[in-house]
């Protein structure tokens, strides 16, 4: 039983050194480099439409529900001053198709002009399907319009959408405090390209922007770029060798020249500690 034990933990340790020892060196490959720009925000409709009471009266009658679909000039709710029946009726209507999204209030409800929230119901048109982002001010010179994006629903995780940078704003956001001095941020709206029906105005999204793409070159993971004072430098076999770089992102750095795919690239020379990029 002891040797069987000695024997298993022998092989238990061979395992984890031989981890080790891949863990500490990596290939030269070909593949893509993308700069990504990492952003939240929340979906927005192409177009929204809150419907609200013009004056103190009754909700005399709601043609539709949350969920219906409508065609521009459907009848969407009715208003009158009184309860009677010999009023005549002029409903509002849709001003374009869209989905219903939301109904606050029910037929008879009585709301004043001196109430806060005259909120009836939205409808919003899902014909198209935006993000809505501010972006921080350190990151508009990576941005510009046309850049694709990849999207990700936080309430849709299993899945991730192509978009592409729609329109960005030429002045930032108003400051509710004129003295705030720290920056300001930049609107900015993202078209996802084939939306799902499964989205819904105001769902968070991450987004990465594609700033920057190269997709076919010389890589190598960035944390085997070695730097000392004369520039940078792998240890590739052993022995330190001069190369010279092109973008680099958190992931991967391109190779322009001083190494070729397939050569292995260890994180220092043997009995060496890693040098800091």
């Amino acid at each position: 039983m002891r040797i069987a034990f000695l024997i298993i933990l022998s092989l238990l340790m061979g395992c984890q050194k031989r981890n080790q020892e891949n863990a500490q060196v990596t290939t030269v490959e070909m593949g893509a480099v993308n700069l990504r720009v990492s952003l939240s925000g929340e979906l927005k409709a192409n177009r929204s439409t809150s419907v609200m009471m013009p004056y103190s009266g009754y909700v005399r009658k709601v043609y539709v529900k949350v969920g219906d679909q409508v065609k521009a000039g459907d009848p969407l709710v009715a208003f009158s001053q009184s309860l009677g029946s010999s009023e005549q009726l002029f409903p509002v209507r849709a001003s374009y198709p869209g989905v219903i999204t939301q109904v606050f209030r029910s037929e008879g409800d009585y709301l004043s002009e001196t109430e806060k929230d005259k909120l009836i119901l939205r409808l919003d048109d899902m014909s198209k399907v935006f993000v809505a982002i501010d972006v921080p001010e350190a990151e508009m010179g990576r941005l510009k319009e046309g850049m694709k994006a990849k999207i990700r629903v936080n309430a849709l995780a299993d899945e991730t959408w192509e978009g592409s940078l729609a329109y960005l704003f030429r002045a930032s956001r108003e400051r509710d405090n004129s003295w705030d001095r720290s920056g300001g941020v930049f609107p900015l709206r993202i078209e996802i390209i084939n939306p799902s029906t499964q989205m819904m105005p105001g769902l968070s999204t991450v987004v990465d922007v594609i700033a920057k793409e190269i997709p076919e070159t010389l890589r190598l993971r960035q944390e085997f770029l070695q730097k000392d004072e004369e520039g940078t430098f792998l240890w590739i076999d052993g022995r330190k060798r001069r190369v010279k770089i092109g973008l680099r992102t958190d992931e991967y750095v391109q190779i322009l020249d001083g190494a070729k795919a397939g050569e292995k690239v260890g994180f220092s020379a043997p009995g060496e500690e890693k040098s800091q990029p």
